[in-house]
């Protein structure tokens, strides 16, 4: 959270820059509708293979708890998290790098 907040303070966004363009809009929500449908389809296709019931899980009490949740995050699913990381820290930099050449 830091590292958008510090990202958005160093791009210094004057007012006369931000525009609004009100044309765009239904084409916009029209193609994110759509994505997240096709998203959405495709994961639940992909997904649907092996539903885990409730009743099968080791220990239901502790489910969803925040050390459960930290342990899977940093042992199950640790290089999705450090890939995650790295493209936002990625993103972060491009945009610094685009606001520098917008200026100059």
């Amino acid at each position: 959270m830091v590292l958008f907040l510090f990202t958005v303070m160093f791009l210094n966004i004057r007012d006369s820059e931000l525009r609004f363009d009100s044309m765009n809009i239904p084409k916009r929500m029209t193609f994110l509708f759509l994505f997240i449908a096709v998203v959405g389809f495709l994961a639940s296709k992909l997904f649907s293979s092996s539903p885990v019931a409730f009743s099968e899980l080791r220990d239901p009490e502790s489910f969803g708890t925040v050390a459960n949740v930290g342990r899977s995050l940093f042992s199950d699913y640790l290089l999705a998290f450090e890939l995650t990381s790295v493209l936002v820290v990625i993103a972060m930099v491009g945009v610094l790098v685009i606001a520098k050449e917008r200026e100059s």
